[in-house]
């Protein structure tokens, strides 16, 4: 038998096996062939030895495949409803609209992280109605020595109404309140709309009230009120210690550059917490007065070999002041942060207060309460807010940092 007749051959029989040619179960189908076809040269005898030989190749083929390694487990099938499955969504209690405008509220997770809020609103309104819509998110600010919710930063959008429904979306803002206002008005449609519209333009105003958070977030309130009480009494250990520094312009100049850029640092580390929308007020005060005394520290001047403040072209030559119109001194800056620390635990009961709007009394938030109990701002109202009994006067005196 030619060599190349033999190999025709082996190929046939191991693609008839489906199997892989590898070299080891190749040699010996080679030397199992080889001997079969050479014990009968010629004739019918040849033939049989053959077809013989050529049995015996497929079961050591098959011997060798059953002790190799296993084939890999098919894919499973494509499946278009799990590739189109819609991003994770939390949807939110959302109160207001009318019969004119109803809608619902969801947070929704996309596969990178991003969280988006989409309103889904629906209208008996005629088809293509553009409505504008705004987003406010309520933030705490601190403004003269009370706690306002702040809601300028404003999120406009616009869209027009299909089969009956719209959606807007904006991207999600930090957990609190906000408001969403819908307004349909007349400048903003088009004629044909407008020879359809049966109401005044006066009732085409809707107002939405959210609480955008969920039991997850009485968790997360401990643990950051925590850490913003030491981001205080760090900041209360850097102003002392530049003060000391200040005892002589060679001492200070000596540690100028390293004291302005801790000072950087902690209003870094306040903005990061300010960012997480759970304690807004007193974070940013910590900012503030870091930011404060980092941008004061360049300009700081003795008079007579004494520390006077600083002072420059931009300040009249005069002493300089804080961001909340105080002439500088290392007092009112300590001031503010042992103010920081009560604003902190009022932010903590009006989360609360809060809660209880949006779920009620449930020993979850009982036991938040009694995590931060003893901490200051804290103190005065845990009884209360533990109790549910949660009213406006109480908020009132909850928001009222300074007499």
């Amino acid at each position: 038998m030619t060599s190349d007749l033999f190999e025709k051959n082996i190929r046939m029989l191991v693609r008839q096996a489906a199997l892989p040619l590898e070299n080891d179960t190749r040699m010996r189908a080679r030397a199992e062939f080889l001997r079969a076809a050479e014990a009968t040269p010629s004739g019918r005898s040849g033939g049989l030895a053959v077809a013989a030989a050529a049995l015996l190749i497929c079961a050591l083929l098959y011997g060798a495949a059953r002790s190799g390694t296993p084939p890999a487990p098919p894919s499973p099938p494509f499946s278009r409803e799990l590739q189109e499955a819609p991003p994770a969504a939390t949807t939110f209690e959302i109160s207001g609209g009318n019969e004119l405008l109803k809608g619902v509220l969801r947070i929704v997770k996309g596969a990178d992280s991003s969280r988006t809020l989409r309103f889904e609103g629906r209208s008996p309104l005629p088809e293509g109605i553009a409505f504008h819509a705004v987003l406010m998110p309520a933030v705490n600010r601190l403004v003269k020595g009370r706690l306002e919710e702040d809601s300028r930063s404003a999120i406009p959008t616009s869209t027009r109404l299909e089969s009956g429904g719209f959606t807007v979306e904006w991207e999600a803002p930090p957990p609190g309140m906000a408001t969403l206002q819908f307004r349909a008005p007349d400048d903003a449609q088009e004629i044909p709309i407008l020879s359809l519209l049966k109401t005044m333009e006066s009732a085409r105003e809707w107002s939405f009230v959210a609480l955008l958070w969920d039991d997850g977030l009485l968790s997360k309130l401990e643990p950051q009120l925590g850490e913003l009480t030491q981001l205080a009494a760090d900041m209360r250990d850097l102003v002392a210690r530049v003060e000391a520094s200040c005892a002589t312009m060679e001492l200070f100049k000596a540690q100028e550059k390293a004291l302005i850029a801790e000072a950087r640092r902690m209003e870094a580390r306040a903005n990061g917490i300010s960012t997480t929308g759970l304690f807004p007020a007193a974070s940013q005060q910590i900012a503030y007065t870091a930011g404060d005394l980092a941008t004061s520290m360049p300009i700081f001047t003795w008079r007579d070999g004494k520390f006077d403040g600083p002072s420059s072209y931009y300040t009249n030559h005069q002493r300089g002041k804080t961001f909340r119109g105080d002439l500088f001194d290392f007092d009112a800056l300590r001031r503010y942060l042992d103010e920081c620390v009560i604003v902190g635990g009022r932010e903590f009961d009006l989360w609360i207060a809060n809660d209880l709007r949006r779920s009620g009394l449930r020993p979850l938030l009982i036991e938040a309460v009694n995590r931060s109990a003893k901490r200051r701002g804290v103190l005065e109202f845990a009884e209360r807010l533990r109790s549910g009994a949660v009213d406006g006067a109480l908020l009132g005196e909850i928001r009222q940092i300074a007499p």
